[in-house]
């Protein structure tokens, strides 16, 4: 298809479809290159227009015949659509398609790899399997029968329970049926030869349910620790939300070949085997908390996610969200929180807010997509996942457990809407999300910026004197107004009631009456009377009542009366309008000076020992398609530090500590707040924000030293460390950088602190990542980031050597490699302080000591974790002994796919311009595999995306790598292509050399023939040409 061609799909085109499918059953006879399948389905029309056909999807299927209730029938396949006319209501119809499984390496649909039949239908891959409505809002019940080909499947698996199973004609077969309704995203098939764990739990009513984990064979050991985590996952489902699994039977089968780290189909959960199989020699602890994780995240979406579904694809968020919220839940519980939350933030901080920053931003919901798979994001999954941990924040643990109870119960087998799910909490919790809304429509990182002023009890008296007496003198002034306003009203009333007597007088022509009763108006009478004399009597009203009055013109009595009327209708609608009297400026009383000196008195007393006044404000830089944007709710928690590190809680504060920040601009006050006390704001990474203070360098050592929040010591560490980047970056180039005395006084804290939880002190001891620190740039100089990065690390390494060495010895492992939270951290902070040791040693040309610690530790340990890390101090300090332990890892893994894909990942992790070499040539080593993801995740993946330094080389060398490989993946995997381009697309932030090499090489890659969807959308949106998506 021309690129031309492609056309965004919006959400508010979203319709209902004509069509419904209640039921299908689905037979496989499964062949590598000719796999029949036949698909019996039964549809009921939705629309009132009865002359719509029926239009079914249907990719790359060789299509063989249609049955309309079991006869012959109309139709016609355009596109990618199977259409028939002249339907029923209510009918059956049947298909029957052939498949290439074996040809299919983009890995949707149905595939076959590595000796396994095996299927991913999220979110548009049924359609690759047979003919159907391939949404997500049409649910439907599958029975399924599946006939094995000849040899080598001895394992046949699909949805559901087991309902059959035997022998027909020299091959197995099985049949399964699912009783609850399901979009076909959800449908999986599974074929193949494999080892399989087998376990069962026993749910809290009293259910047994039969638990089955199929592996490679040989790799049986390697699965427990995922059977292990699935039962941990199911008991802490029910403990936390009351939620019990409701099949017989719960399946999990591990692939080699898979491009997402797993799937949760109903019942049969597929995994890449890199998020099942580990063990301590080929696993590192990362891994094994990982596995935990992903089980829990792919088993917790039985309810978020199958039970209740989606309505349509710009929903993605709504079961991805929650469900990652509950996964951090879960491993918070069983493992560790202050790992959990560190790594969750550290996503949201360094990935997704350069999503954020850059041309492929959208809301967590988006408004348009053109390829769907191009939206499984860090901002659809992590990003909303804080959105769900900021409404539990603002709920609490007790109102949100009702509202998702409720939510789960309101939608259980229907598909919903982010609205259903917001509204579902609004409900239960008797709460207004009206304005929180927002985070789910507006797209783009909201920055907050606090300041605070505070005020001594006599500066608070001074200004509450000044406006006391202020407000007393305009509250007298106000009422002496008032006084002389309702005397002049009182006077003008009896004026007018005169000057109407006048006017009948006059208008009587009674001129002897009229001066007669003119005699008698009081001499301060309004001019208005005046006028009514004066044209009674005849003379010039300008001068009546005076000497010299002389004769007016003589006129008729008729024209007299008739000016004296109007004259005296006049009079008394301009006294009734006239302006309020002048009042003189009021004089305070004694009294009322000395009631103002007692008010404010009394609010200095209130304020105890200060009053800290905290101003926010928030704006949202633009972005694509969105130039303007609203306040959000900000959920701040927030506490507050003295100087000598002890804790104020005013009594504005909020029991749970967190502050609604919810305008443009907001002031909170709190008293009793001592003087040189610090805020400490957004405690925990209470909102997915960037935070600009008014910090000083001090108040970061401060909270480094002091906080008991874990998030604000990791950032205040990081700030110290940019800020001191961001001062002396211009000066990168000369090599005149000054010791960051600071910084090696608050790490050296750090390093002494006894009572930090590990996983926390192996954070703070090293320095923050390039990715980390280029997202504290908006126009990144990345040359000079490394730099001023790199020196930094050796100026700590260097200057703490000893304090790393101590505590290096402390940390090291005794006994038996084992995985649990306390050894992991253990490690954690061994494997920190030999980063920092090995640079340290290189830095004073001490390399045989480098060269030393790395090949002891990594011929001496038990453990992947610790080898891996020598290994990765070989390479990265390009130490002597690089080549050899290279050749000692592929010798020992090589035969290992999984394992070995950390060959590939820790040399193509290289912060070096000479790693675009090195991954040239791993490209072309006997043992990757282009069609394999998990290999072109760890070697390309691992170049494109973290390694900024290699991949954003000055001569272009980086991207001209990306070219090459797009080249080759765009038509075996469009969206492994495309993923690989994401660390290239936000080029704009570069210095113009590298824009200008970035831009050349992506309209390269846009010009690609039979370009797919997938990069197209990437491309197009990076090079900023947004006209075909219109």
């Amino acid at each position: 298809m021309a690129a031309s061609s492609f056309k965004a799909k919006r959400r508010l085109d979203y319709k209902k479809p004509d069509f419904t499918a209640t039921d299908i059953d689905l037979t496989f006879h499964l062949s590598d290159e000719c796999t029949q399948v036949s698909s019996t389905a039964h549809y009921v029309r939705l629309t009132t227009d009865h002359k719509a056909p029926l239009r079914l999807d249907g990719e790359d299927l060789d299509l063989k015949d249609v049955l309309l209730n079991g006869q012959s029938c109309k139709y016609s396949v355009v596109g990618n659509e199977l259409i028939v006319p002249e339907v029923p209501d209510e009918f059956e119809l049947t298909t029957k398609c052939e498949i290439s499984p074996a040809q299919n390496t983009s890995l949707m649909g149905l595939y076959k790899s590595d000796g396994c039949f095996c299927t991913q239908c999220e979110p548009e891959g049924f359609r690759r399997i047979t003919y159907f409505l391939d949404r997500p809002d049409v649910l439907a019940k599958y029975r399924v029968t599946i006939y094995g080909p000849e040899y080598g499947c001895g394992v046949l698996l699909s949805n559901g329970n087991l309902i059959e199973s035997g022998e027909k004609n020299g091959h197995l077969y099985t049949v399964w049926e699912d009783p609850f309704p399901k979009p076909s995203y959800l449908f999986a098939l599974v074929a193949g030869t494999f080892d399989i764990i087998e376990d069962t739990f026993i749910t809290k009513s009293g259910r047994e349910v039969k638990l089955g984990l199929y592996v490679d064979r040989g790799a049986y050991e390697r699965g427990l620790w995922a059977m292990q985590s699935i039962k941990e996952s199911m008991a802490w489902d029910e403990r936390r939300f009351n939620l019990e699994y409701d099949l017989d039977n719960f399946k999990v089968v591990a692939v080699d070949f898979f491009n997402f780290g797993a799937m949760e189909n109903k019942s049969l959960n597929i995994f890449n085997s890199s998020c099942v199989l580990v063990n301590p020699e080929t696993a590192t602890d990362s891994n094994y908390y990982h596995v935990q994780g992903v089980i829990g995240h792919e088993y917790f979406h039985n309810w978020t996610g199958d039970r209740v579904t989606l309505r349509d694809w710009f929903q993605l968020s709504l079961k991805e969200s929650l469900t990652v919220f509950r996964d951090q839940e879960f491993s918070s519980d069983v493992n560790s929180r202050v790992l959990t939350r560190l790594e969750a933030i550290n996503v949201i901080r360094s990935a997704q807010f350069a999503e954020d920053a850059g041309p492929m931003a959208h809301p967590v919901r988006p408004e348009q997509v053109m390829e769907m798979n191009n939206f499984y994001t860090v901002t659809i999954y992590d990003k909303g996942a804080e959105i769900i941990r900021m409404i539990h924040t603002i709920l609490g643990e007790e109102n949100f457990q009702k509202g998702v109870a409720y939510y789960l119960d309101r939608y259980d087998g229907s598909a919903a809407t982010i609205e259903d799910f917001v509204l579902a909490m609004e409900t239960a919790s008797l709460t207004d999300l009206s304005q929180f809304r927002r985070w789910y429509s507006q797209a783009g990182t909201p920055e907050v910026y606090a300041k605070w002023t505070w005020l001594s009890p006599e500066k608070v008296k001074e200004q509450a004197l000044t406006q006391s007496l202020a407000a007393a003198k305009e509250k007298a002034q106000q009422a002496a107004q008032e006084q002389a306003a309702a005397e002049a009203q009182q006077q003008t009333q009896e004026q007018e009631a005169k000057a109407a007597t006048l006017a009948e007088a006059a208008a009587a022509n009674d001129v002897a009456a009229t001066t007669k009763l003119a005699s008698v108006v009081d001499s301060a009478a309004p001019s208005e009377v005046q006028k009514v004399v004066a044209a009674a009597q005849g003379t010039n009203p300008a001068v009546v009542g005076s000497d010299s009055a002389v004769p007016a013109a003589t006129t008729t009595a008729a024209g007299a009366g008739a000016a004296t009327g109007s004259d005296a209708a006049d009079a008394a609608t301009a006294t009734a309008a006239g302006a309020a009297p002048a009042v003189p400026e009021v004089v305070l009383t004694p009294e009322q000076e000395q009631a103002a000196a007692a008010e404010a008195t009394a609010k200095a007393k209130a304020v105890g020992r200060g009053k800290l006044v905290l101003t926010l404000t928030q704006s949202t830089p633009p972005t694509p398609n969105q130039k303007t944007k609203e306040p959000f709710v900000i959920p701040v928690r927030t506490s507050f530090l003295e100087a000598n590190g002890s804790q104020v809680v005013p009594v504005e504060l909020p029991a749970n500590g967190v502050l609604l920040f919810t305008q443009a601009e907001q002031r909170f006050e709190f008293t009793d707040v001592p003087e040189g006390t610090l805020p400490v704001v957004l405690r925990d990474f209470s909102a997915p924000v960037k935070l600009k203070s008014i910090y000083t360098t001090a108040d970061y050592i401060n909270m480094l030293e002091h906080c008991d929040d874990t998030f604000i010591k990791v950032d205040a560490q990081m700030s110290l460390i940019s800020g001191y980047i961001h001062q002396h970056i211009d000066k990168a180039a000369s090599g005149a950088l000054p010791v960051p005395d600071d910084i090696i006084k608050a790490i050296g804290y750090v390093l002494q602190d006894e009572t930090l939880d590990y996983n926390l002190k192996a954070m703070l001891i090293t320095i923050p990542g390039m990715r980390s620190l280029m997202e504290t740039f908006n126009k990144i100089n990345l040359d000079g980031l490394f730099t001023v990065r790199e020196s930094v690390e050796t100026a700590v390494a260097q200057a703490l050597q000893d304090s790393y060495l101590e505590l290096e010895r402390k940390t090291r492992s005794k006994g038996h490699y084992k995985y649990d939270p306390q050894s992991a951290a253990q490690r954690a902070v061994h494997n920190a302080c030999l980063q920092m040791l090995s640079r340290a040693y290189v830095a004073n040309g001490e390399v045989m000591k480098a060269d030393d610690l790395a090949t002891r530790l990594f011929e001496e340990t038990d453990n992947m974790t610790e080898r891996l890390a020598a290994l990765s101090l070989a390479v990265n300090e390009d130490l002597t002994c690089k080549a050899k332990l290279l050749e000692d890892f592929e010798s020992r893994y090589g035969e290992d796919p999984l394992t070995f894909d950390k060959f590939f990942s820790v040399q193509a992790a290289v912060p070096s311009e000479d790693t675009v070499n090195v991954v040239r040539k791993l490209l072309d080593h006997p043992r990757f595999d282009l069609t394999n993801p998990n290999r072109v995740r760890a070697l390309v993946g691992t170049f494109g995306y973290g390694n900024p330094v290699a991949l954003h080389r000055s001569d272009g060398m980086g991207y001209l790598l990306i070219l090459d490989v797009v080249k080759r993946l765009n038509t075996i995997n469009p969206s492994m292509a495309a993923r690989i381009l994401d660390g290239m697309i936000n080029f704009k932030r570069f210095d113009q050399g590298r824009q200008q090499q970035a831009r050349a090489y992506l309209e390269k890659i846009k010009a690609l023939p039979n370009l797919s969807r997938s990069v197209f959308e990437k491309v197009n949106a990076a090079l900023g040409d947004d006209a075909a998506a219109k």
